[in-house]
């Protein structure tokens, strides 16, 4: 073996770069703390982006939207620059979703009434407050026509299974009301419709638009000018007579049939779909069965649309024709089937539950009608602001001492809100009590004595003892002399809850009050302004009249009242 040869120079180089190498350790090490590991440094990964769309949408497909949107969500469904597309859908009823764009109250995206009638409300009204349309071009998502649902074996009585049934039919319950018991069924007594408020309800102005329509003998092109000869008004006068009571929603009336049965209503109007679900509920009374009227009734065509604001960016756009596009494709299309709905895609085949074992029929409705221009709607709205049933309405007013202070001002205050949302076929009764019954006003009608009305409201201040019970009993025995069945009755009665000054007791005033739809059809209303256990004997009176209570120290005045005037 050779001999090394040492080198110092070499050596020199060696120990410089031994002694730069411990240096940059050091000054690597000096970043971290004593214990920490040794890092490998790596690319940080680029979080991931999202981009929200929210829709608002008409409750009656809720269970379907939702379904479908959850597992949209889950997918991850991305727009061209990778961007995480996420919907929150909120469910609401379509007048709302209207105002919801108008009042610019949130940034909605996308919007889904339930019917292009909607649409074009919605964009004359934003042509008028903004000069430009809520919403452009929409598609169809899911079908569901106006039906009039109607108890199976009423039905039969009334020939449904040998002949079509339509408006017309209805009018003539009306001028017949012992119709039924002509034909031999006196156990159904008087009908009774119950028809959602075309002002607050989608489905019920549909349905006020097709008796329209059917009195004037049209399918379309329906003008201001066919609705002025007065037989459509008797026609449309005739139909709505047969209706017990309005309500906000068809929702409302589907959860009324089932809950009372035949005994409350002989029928109601509502979506197709409405009926297949009741067929899944154990706890429908009779079978319900879907009357297509025999002049026509509208799709209900749950349109999707992209709004027109400013804050609806490129990129909110291509993230909404996504989830538009996923919507309609044919899974999703097959399974609103199951919910009852027609799809909209027309590759999706009609299969069960749209049929007869569900009470519906796949080939009808044997003939639609077109949504008419937004005059002639505004127009309609009118007629029957003059010839629906109107409503004999009781304010039973507390002014004892016990509502002293705010009390007696919060009342004072809400009587005149209500009065505000009265119509001028409606009439109003006032009566004001503490230990003495005082009827200030009875049968008032509003429309010409509404600046009188409001006087009358404004002087009521509080004193003296509380005769509640004997109040409300009064109040009770006025409406059953004077409005059943020509008039929708309801008592609104505005206390803090409190008696002691009554003939009667509490056990007593229920006994008498009990709803009954053929003897005592009254609803009662009650909002109270006293504690928690004052306020409880008025949720009872409202409770077994079928009415509602509201507590007046909290509620929302103005909506409290938009919801009892849904149902007159």
């Amino acid at each position: 073996m050779p001999n090394r040869i040492f080198n110092p120079i070499l050596f020199f180089v060696y120990g410089i770069l031994l002694l730069c190498l411990t240096l940059l350790s050091a000054c690597d090490n000096s970043h971290q703390s004593p214990s920490s590991p040794p890092v490998t440094q790596t690319a940080a990964a680029e979080p991931p982006r999202f981009i929200q769309l929210i829709l608002t949408y008409d409750r009656e497909k809720q269970e379907w939207v939702k379904e479908m949107t959850d597992k949209f969500n889950r997918i991850h469904y991305k727009i061209s620059d990778a961007q995480i597309i996420q919907v929150k859908a909120i469910p609401m009823s379509s007048a709302q979703i209207i105002d919801e764009v108008l009042s610019e109250s949130h940034q909605v995206h996308l919007i889904s009434p339930a019917s292009s009638a909607i649409i074009k409300l919605g964009n004359a009204k934003s042509q008028t407050k903004m000069g430009k349309n809520m919403v452009g071009y929409t598609k169809n998502l899911v079908l569901s026509p106006i039906v009039i649902a109607l108890w199976k074996p009423m039905a039969e009585t009334l020939g449904w299974d040998k002949q079509r049934i339509g408006w017309a039919d209805i009018a003539a319950l009306a001028k017949n009301p012992q119709s039924l018991i002509a034909h031999h069924s006196p156990q159904w007594g008087h009908f009774k419709l119950g028809h959602p408020h075309p002002e607050y309800s989608h489905s019920g102005l549909l349905s006020l638009l097709a008796q329209v329509y059917a009195g004037a003998d049209k399918l379309s092109h329906l003008t201001v000018a066919d609705i002025k000869p007065p037989q459509i008004a008797t026609y449309l006068h005739d139909i709505q007579q047969t209706i017990a009571y309005y309500g906000h929603s068809s929702h409302f009336f589907n959860a009324e049939l089932k809950n009372n049965g035949p005994d409350d209503l002989s029928a109601a109007v509502l979506y197709e779909h409405q009926v297949i679900q009741s067929y899944q509920d154990a706890n429908t009374p009779l079978p319900l069965v879907a009357i297509y009227p025999k002049e026509g009734t509208f799709w209900s065509e749950h349109p999707i649309g992209i709004v027109k604001r400013d804050w609806v960016t490129p990129a909110h756009y291509e993230a909404a024709q996504v989830y538009i596009d996923y919507l309609l494709d044919k899974p999703q299309q097959e399974k609103a089937l199951q919910y009852g709905f027609r799809p909209a895609n027309v590759s999706v085949a009609l299969d069960t539950p749209i049929d007869a074992a569900h009470g519906v029929n796949p080939l009808a409705p044997f003939a639609t009608l077109e949504i008419p221009s937004v005059p002639v709607i505004e127009a309609i709205i009118k007629l029957w602001h003059q010839n629906k049933k109107p409503a004999s309405i009781v304010l039973v007013l507390d002014r004892s001492g016990g509502m002293r202070g705010d009390k007696i001002r919060h009342a004072r205050n809400s009587a005149l809100q209500l009065l505000d949302l009265l119509k001028e076929p409606d009439e109003l009764s006032l009566l004001s009590f503490n230990h003495r019954l005082n009827w200030i006003t009875e049968n008032a009608p509003v429309g010409q004595q509404r600046h009188q009305l409001r006087q009358q409201i404004k002087y009521q201040f509080a004193g003296g003892g509380t005769a509640l019970y004997d109040a409300i009993e009064q109040a009770y025995r006025f409406l059953l002399n004077d409005a059943y069945p020509d008039k929708i009755p309801i008592i609104i009665v505005l206390s803090d809850g409190r008696d002691n000054h009554s003939q009667l007791n509490k056990k007593g005033l229920l006994d008498k009050i009990s709803y009954d739809s053929e003897q005592h059809p009254i609803r009662i209303f009650t909002i109270g302004y006293g504690s928690e256990t004052e306020n409880k004997p008025l949720s009872e009176i409202a409770k077994i009249t079928r009415g509602q209570f509201y507590d007046g120290n909290t509620a929302d005045t103005r909506k409290m009242f938009k919801e009892i005037t849904a149902f007159f």
